[in-house]
């Protein structure tokens, strides 16, 4: 089974307009005056969305074979600039090129902050293996509950999103949606505090669909939403019974252990650490 970090998505928040104002012209600058000259990184396209009150640049950045796309996205409305890329497209080279970057576009200040203080916005992996699985496969996070929707989960405390992706590649996809203050103040999941999490997704064999010791509501939830929300429709009683009940149409081999692939990207992660700055969190 391979775990690939498909997308990570981070909002960093800056300390007022006139900051996040600098930010998007020095960003501006690289593409109207070509202020950008660098075989690591270069210029790839701007978007200037005034409609919706933000502007998106997008940058391609070496990791020493090839580019890998980085997405900065810069609001009117909020002091938060949002960066977007695929960290299975980086390798080590690439993330010190993306260190590198960020100190020149945002400031070494603000830079040496995203590894503690940056909120996870967007997360997602994907879990595949050689027979198709999520084709044939409903998944379970254990401890999760329906949160507001039935198309999101709270696990706790950040909202997830769980489901299977019948894509021309079988994957199984979980989406960290983290949780935005009015205040601007960072609620959500941070990369240093990632391995924090304790998560278990258990995948089940399709087949139990047709066991009609699982009601017809329980079964018409299922395919409609998933295992997660059908699950939390039901009495405690009712979901303990059938968790026992799927027990022997579990996947075997196919748990996937959540906080091992988190400390994964940590790893990864790591040239973004800065061993002098002091976390927010630790500051008297």
């Amino acid at each position: 089974m391979n775990l690939i970090i498909d997308l990570l998505g981070l909002d960093l928040y800056v300390e007022d307009e006139l900051t996040k104002n600098t930010i998007r012209e020095k960003l501006l600058s690289c593409f109207t005056r070509n202020e950008l000259n660098s075989e690591y990184f270069r210029c790839h396209d701007l978007i200037c969305r005034w409609a919706g009150w933000y502007t998106i640049f997008i940058f391609d950045i070496s990791n020493g074979r090839e580019y890998f796309r980085v997405t900065i996205t810069i609001s009117d409305k909020r002091n938060v600039i949002n960066l977007t890329f695929k960290p299975n497209q980086v390798g080590n080279k690439g993330m010190v090129n993306l260190r590198n970057f960020l100190i020149e576009m945002v400031g070494v200040d603000l830079a040496r902050s995203v590894y503690y203080e940056a909120e996870i916005k967007r997360f997602d992996i994907s879990v595949s293996d050689n027979f198709a699985l999520a084709m044939s496969c409903y998944s379970y996070l254990r401890r999760a509950r329906e949160y507001k929707s039935q198309h999101e989960l709270d696990y706790y405390g950040r909202r997830l999103r769980l489901q299977i992706e019948a894509s021309g590649k079988s994957t199984l996809r979980l989406t960290v949606n983290g949780n935005n203050e009015p205040n601007g103040e960072v609620s959500g999941l941070t990369i240093a505090d990632m391995v924090e999490y304790d998560a278990n997704i258990c995948l089940f064999n399709l087949c139990f669909l047709s066991e009609t010791v699982f009601d017809l509501k329980f079964r018409n939830h299922v395919k409609e939403y998933g295992l997660d929300f059908a699950l939390n429709q039901c009495s405690e009683k009712t979901r303990l019974r059938y968790l026992h009940l799927l027990e022997k149409f579990y996947r075997e081999h196919s748990s996937v252990v959540l906080d091992d692939m988190l400390s994964n990207i940590t790893t990864l992660l790591h040239p973004l650490k800065s061993s002098n700055y002091v976390p927010s969190s630790q500051r008297l």
